[in-house]
Parts: C-alpha cells; structure tokens; sequence
C-alpha cells in the first residue's frame, strides 16, 4: 500500500524477518507485477539484488507447507465431499499454481 511517499506491505498470512523474495515470489510468472514490485522497492531508495535461490525456496516451502494442510485435513475428514474439494483445491493451488511457478524460475 502506497500512502503519498510511504510504502507499506501487508503481510497477511504471518510476521516475519525475511528476504524480498518471501513476498515477491507470488509475482514471478507476471512480469508487470513483479516489474511493480521492484520499481516500488527501488523508488523507496532500495537498492536490492533478487535472488533466483531464494525465489525458489520460498515457492518449494509453500508448495510443502500447502500439500501438508491439505493432506492433514483430508486424513481427518469423514466427508466424501469435503476430500473431493480437498483434492481439487490441493491440485491448483500445489500443482498448478505453485508448481507452475517453478516453470519461470
């Protein structure tokens, strides 16, 4: 969120100290909002070097930590349509979206 010469980043899923990378990963298959993400970054006076590495650890953790969720509610369910969506969502969110991601690292 950008207020008059104030950038500011909501973090809406946990605080933490990381790299650039940790919230900029998201961006890595859309050029023009990863080319926002940057100039808005360098606009503020930072002069910051994007890691290839480290975009990728962040997309694998992800993928690892979204595939668990899934898989700890579908181990606990009882409910045929409940691990019906559970996979669906599984497969767009791991290896779809995440796993896509992959493709332009």
């Amino acid at each position: 969120m950008v207020d008059g010469n104030e950038l500011y980043i909501v973090d809406w899923d946990e605080i933490m100290m990381a790299p650039l990378e940790r919230d900029s990963f998201f961006y890595i298959n859309d050029k023009e909002k990863l080319r926002c993400f940057k100039k808005s970054i360098e606009e503020r006076g930072i002069n910051y070097n994007f890691n290839n590495d480290y975009n990728k650890y962040y997309v694998y953790k992800r993928f690892f930590e979204d595939l668990s969720g899934y898989v700890d509610v579908i181990a606990e369910s009882d409910s045929r349509a409940k691990n019906e969506k559970m996979y669906s969502d599984m497969k767009d969110t791991c290896f779809v979206w995440l796993y896509g991601l992959l493709e332009f690292l």
